[in-house]
């Protein structure tokens, strides 16, 4: 059995496309969508090459591979250079490692899977360049609570972000948190009381927020921020392609 129902389900979740948004784009059934993403059905050579142009992916790719964010945004990793015949010396080459990328639209199914861990559960996977170990992921921001006027974590930002153990952090009420509850997922700095997180947001449009601790499921500490600021208007596809851009610099 092909990848290609894995492939055009990431593909779909990427483009925010609902199923039958997919079908209208090439003439066919929601139905016919649903039966290849469960693997019911395998689609006509005709369309799979039809699909496979219109996303710019090579027809193999498309059926073979397991494809991940970075091979659908053409976010791929810089081509290992020849050094043998290099004549002065150049800096270690960055160690890449693939992390979950989890959409705004997939949070409440991030906090699901925290709760309830399913090895059969993936994530798209994006490719960081990440110096030491832990468990790191990337998150869209989904709201201007840490928004400040002009400056600030943009709504559709991506937050880089590592677990840390509650009990065992130094927290920092300088720094930035994603905290993962039962409640929901809340990005902003933390003060921790008796029992209780709060946490504060830069925006004063936002009220500081409560959580008791026992329904936090997970902390994790923000790293780094890509950040359309100076263009908020971009999709998260437009996004992903200036993270490739700057990480190739």
């Amino acid at each position: 059995m092909s990848n290609f129902g894995k492939n055009i389900k990431k593909i779909r979740s990427l483009k925010k496309l609902s199923q039958t948004a997919f079908a209208e784009l090439f003439n066919i059934t929601r139905a016919s969508v649903s039966a290849y993403e469960d693997g019911r059905s395998e689609p006509k050579s005709s369309k799979v090459l039809e699909i496979a142009k219109y996303f710019n992916i090579n027809i193999n790719d498309l059926l073979d591979k397991e494809l991940t964010v970075n091979m659908l945004m053409n976010f791929s990793l810089p081509e290992e250079e020849d050094n043998s015949k290099a004549t002065s010396t150049k800096r270690p080459a960055l160690a890449f490692n693939q992390v979950p990328f989890i959409t705004a639209d997939q949070q409440s199914e991030y906090i699901e899977y925290c709760l309830n861990p399913k090895p059969t559960k993936h994530f798209p996977l994006i490719h960081y360049p990440i110096k030491d170990e832990g468990d790191f992921c990337v998150l869209e921001h989904n709201n201007d609570a840490m928004r400040l006027e002009t400056i600030g974590i943009f709504c559709g930002d991506l937050l880089f972000s590592k677990k840390i153990e509650l009990k065992k952090a130094i927290i920092n009420p300088k720094n930035i948190y994603t905290i993962v509850s039962s409640q929901g997922i809340f990005t902003g700095r933390i003060t921790l009381k008796t029992n209780i997180l709060e946490i504060n947001f830069d925006n004063p449009a936002f009220s500081p927020q409560s959580i008791d601790s026992k329904a936090i499921i997970e902390i994790r500490e923000v790293q780094a921020v890509f950040s359309t600021q100076f263009n908020n208007t971009l999709n998260i596809n437009q996004r992903l392609e200036q993270l490739e851009t700057f990480l190739k610099k």
